[in-house]
C-alpha cells in the first residue's frame, strides 16, 4: 500500500490518489467538472497550482472523471522526475512514506487552501505554461538578500475567506495605523497578516484571532518581523478577537529571531 510505501521504496505505480471521500471538494477546489475533465485534466491543474511544468505523462484514456470505476481513491500517475519534483518543493527524502507526504500533502493544502496559483486562474486544458516565479521566500525565511535564480515553488495562500472577512469587518483600515489605500474606483485596499505564520516552518492556523488586517507597509514590516505586537496596540472588535498566543508566537519567534 502507498501510505505504507516508503518513497524509496516506491515502484512503477506512483499515484497522487485523491480518495472518494473529499474528491467532490478537491475537484470544486480546483475548478473542475468531472463531467467534462479527465485524469490528465485533473494532473495538468495540480501541477500548474504547485508552480510545476506541464507534466510529462499523457493518459491513454480519455474517461470523464465521473465515468472512471474505482475503488476508493482517484489515482493520478507521476514519474520519478515529477516524484523528485514534489520532493524537492515539500523538502522530503526517501524514507518519508510516498502516499502521506506527497499525495496527501497535495490534498491537504488543496482543501486548506493553502496554495494559490500565482494569482493566474487555471482551467482543465489549458495549455499556458506557467511562468518561473520570480518571487522571493518570505522575509521572515531568508538571512540575506538571495541571488536572482529561475525558480519553480508554491505559495501560501494568505488571502483566505476568512482573511477578506477581516478586512471587511475593519472596513479594510490597517489594524496598526489605521490606514486605508483609496482605490480610484472607490474601492478601499489592505491586506491580511497571519501572525503566527502560515505553512512551514511556523504552521500557524488560519483562524481569525491569527489575523490582521494591515497596510501593505506594516505588513512588510510583520513579515520581516521588524516590529514587536502589542494587544493594546491593535484596534479588535467584539467580532474579531486577537488571540494573545500568536501575538507570543510572533514576539518570541519572529521577531526576536530577526532582531537577535
Amino acid at each position: 500500500m502507498a501510505g505504507k510505501t516508503r518513497i524509496k521504496d516506491m515502484k512503477d505505480n506512483k499515484c497522487i490518489n485523491i480518495p472518494l471521500g473529499v474528491a467532490e471538494k478537491v475537484f470544486q477546489k480546483l475548478g473542475i467538472d468531472t463531467k467534462t475533465s479527465n485524469l490528465m485534466d485533473a494532473k495538468r491543474v495540480i501541477f500548474n497550482l504547485f508552480g510545476l511544468d506541464d507534466p510529462y505523462t499523457k493518459y491513454s484514456s480519455r474517461k470523464k472523471l465521473y465515468e472512471q470505476r474505482l475503488n476508493n481513491a482517484y489515482g493520478i500517475k507521476i514519474t520519478d522526475e515529477e516524484m523528485k519534483k514534489f520532493m524537492k518543493l515539500f523538502n522530503l527524502s526517501e524514507e518519508d512514506n510516498f502516499q502521506e507526504s506527497i499525495g496527501g500533502r497535495i490534498v491537504s493544502d488543496i482543501l486548506n487552501g493553502n496554495v494559490l496559483p500565482n494569482k493566474v486562474t487555471i482551467h482543465p486544458r489549458s495549455s499556458a505554461k506557467h511562468a518561473s516565479s520570480s518571487r522571493t521566500k518570505d522575509a521572515i525565511d531568508i538571512a540575506s538578500p538571495p541571488d536572482r535564480v529561475q525558480t519553480h515553488g508554491y505559495l501560501i495562500l494568505r488571502d483566505t475567506e476568512l482573511a477578506l472577512h477581516v478586512k471587511r469587518l475593519h472596513r479594510f483600515e490597517c489594524q496598526l495605523c489605521g490606514h486605508t489605500i483609496e482605490l480610484p474606483d472607490g474601492r478601499r485596499y489592505a491586506e491580511s497578516h497571519h501572525i503566527q505564520p502560515l505553512g512551514q516552518p511556523h504552521n500557524g492556523p488560519d483562524v481569525i484571532g491569527n489575523i490582521l488586517c494591515v497596510c501593505p507597509n506594516h505588513h512588510a514590516e510583520l513579515d520581516y518581523g521588524v516590529p514587536e505586537i502589542f494587544l493594546s496596540r491593535i484596534s479588535c472588535t467584539k467580532e474579531h478577537p486577537i488571540e494573545q498566543k500568536y501575538i507570543d508566537y510572533h514576539n518570541l519567534k519572529i521577531h526576536n529571531s530577526t532582531n537577535s
